[in-house]
């Protein structure tokens, strides 16, 4: 299998919003409707003043750009577009970032800026694949309407998909780099996923999921060589039941009471206003403080595993005997008292290994 590297554009490589440049640029020479670049304008300074959210601001922008376009050529847009790439400024760290994630795999653009210029950007960066916001055309004119609108999550995710199976690709060990909540269509999906300039939203879900930010005050490029660095790492801890395992991880950070807590029949979570609440731990990696409640959780785990609904493996910051005897009875690999507080280095959906015969996690 192969490996990628996502990347969106506006806000994450490019300091701005290409859509709202373009279409000042186009304006300029007259293949813009002037009225739909004022409207344009409205709505992003709407979305900078938080009258609207990002999603709305998407949706209507994408539809104005359209409009703005209508009854124009083609061809004539791309003769623009080629001319327009060559003027952008993108962030400092934008160029090296790229070509360094280049060296681990694919590297793949999948943005909500409109493909015609776009997929310029190949051959400014290097990316393997390019993917923006299209508008309907015909007979080689643009008809005012919106094919694909990429700046949306379910399109993102859409060509994820398809990305995925043509290309065979390992989310598990490949990278994600997005400023925004839309971005999390492949942020949560990729081993690796990083928040660069991330707007509000993101930055909630990249703290409740320990993925690492970066603003351009950062050094971007040494915090992604760390992150490469540590790609593949021990970390030791107390060996509590043996074996070992593999899987995705699955993070609370709430104790989790086994017995009247989790469904032994299905390994979902029912305890009410739980972090985990609806939420499966059957075949994940899990990862919590320690166990609470009755002890017969020891008894709740061990029918989870006869039932087939039990953790792959367990991962305590402090063990205490209801976690540690129900893993034991149930023969389910766990560990506790890691070097470092798994709770924080960890993500969601990350994939690794628990080798509880050396009390190792492996990264």
């Amino acid at each position: 299998m192969k490996t990628a590297s996502f990347f969106d554009i506006d806000g994450t490589l490019f300091n701005g919003f290409i859509m709202n440049e373009f279409s000042k640029h186009l304006l300029q020479k007259n293949l813009f409707e002037k009225k739909y670049f004022e409207k344009f304008s409205t709505y992003i300074k709407d979305y900078q003043e938080k009258k609207i959210t990002y999603r709305k601001a998407s949706l209507v922008l994408s539809q104005v750009y359209a409009l703005g376009l209508k009854g124009r050529k083609k061809k004539d847009i791309e003769k623009e577009a080629e001319e327009f790439v060559k003027k952008l400024k993108f962030f400092s760290y934008a160029m090296p970032l790229v070509k360094l994630m280049q060296s681990k795999g694919m590297i793949i653009a999948m943005s909500g800026a409109p493909i015609d210029p776009a997929v310029y950007l190949k051959d400014i960066f290097g990316f393997d694949l390019v993917y923006g916001t299209e508008l309907v055309v015909k007979d080689g004119v643009f008809t005012g309407e919106v094919k694909t609108n990429l700046v949306i999550r379910e399109e993102k995710e859409m060509i994820l998909a398809k990305i995925i199976k043509e290309h065979n690709i390992d989310l598990m060990q490949s990278f994600g780099f997005g400023d925004t909540e839309q971005d999390v269509s492949f942020l949560e999906k990729v081993g690796y996923p990083v928040a660069l300039n991330p707007n509000t939203e993101l930055k909630k879900i990249a703290k409740r999921n320990n993925w690492p930010c970066f603003t351009p005050g950062d050094d971007v490029l040494e915090g992604i060589k760390n992150i490469l660095k540590a790609e593949k790492k021990e970390i030791k801890g107390r060996t509590i039941s043996k074996g070992s395992a593999e899987g995705e991880v699955i993070i609370s950070h709430e104790p989790i009471s086994f017995f009247g807590g989790v469904d032994p029949d299905t390994g979902v979570v029912v305890e009410s206003g739980h972090e985990l609440e609806g939420k499966c731990v059957g075949g994940k990696i899990l990862v919590f403080p320690h166990g609470k409640g009755s002890t017969v959780g020891s008894y709740t785990l061990y029918r989870m595993k006869k039932n087939g609904v039990a953790p792959k493996a367990i991962v305590n910051r402090e063990c205490e005997p209801i976690v540690a005897v129900g893993a034991i009875i149930a023969e389910i690999p766990a560990i506790d008292m890691l070097e470092k507080d798994p709770l924080k280095i960890l993500r969601n959906g990350q994939k690794v290994r628990v080798d509880a015969d050396k009390g190792v996690l492996e990264l």
